[in-house]
């Protein structure tokens, strides 16, 4: 369930948040790992891969964060990028309609502290307002 009032605002990205975005991912990547799941994101930060890297840098152009906080805040809760076009190596794996009229989330983490409780619900929750609004 998603609570009434959050702690957090959801905004657009923007360049300097890729240090923090960056923070999110590699925290997700250690938290991973100490339950022992190394298959999802492998055990290497995201920060210290170049192709992750630089497709992280690519969703900052369109993708939106929870942030915590004061505005200008750099600590933030989560971040998802949604692509209103479904990728063409994920497209041959749907059904023809999913394919055409599908939205694609290609990266969603969340923080796991009490201020980011529910920021992923909140996130996926924006991504699909923003999807209805141009379909």
């Amino acid at each position: 369930m998603i609570p009434q009032a959050t702690p957090w605002r959801i905004r657009q990205t923007k360049p300097a948040d890729l240090v923090a975005v960056l923070q999110l991912f590699d925290e997700a990547v250690a938290w991973l790992n100490a339950r022992g799941i190394t298959d999802q994101w492998g055990t290497t930060p995201v920060s210290a891969r170049p192709h992750l890297l630089a497709e992280v840098q690519g969703y900052l152009d369109y993708a939106v964060v929870a942030e915590i906080g004061e505005v200008g805040a750099d600590e933030l809760a989560g971040f998802v990028a949604l692509s209103l076009t479904v990728p063409k190596e994920m497209a041959a794996h749907l059904s023809q309609q999913a394919a055409i009229s599908g939205a694609w989330v290609e990266s969603l983490v969340a923080r796991r502290t009490p201020t980011a409780r529910g920021a992923g619900a909140a996130l996926l929750l924006h991504a699909a307002r923003m999807y209805a609004a141009v379909h």
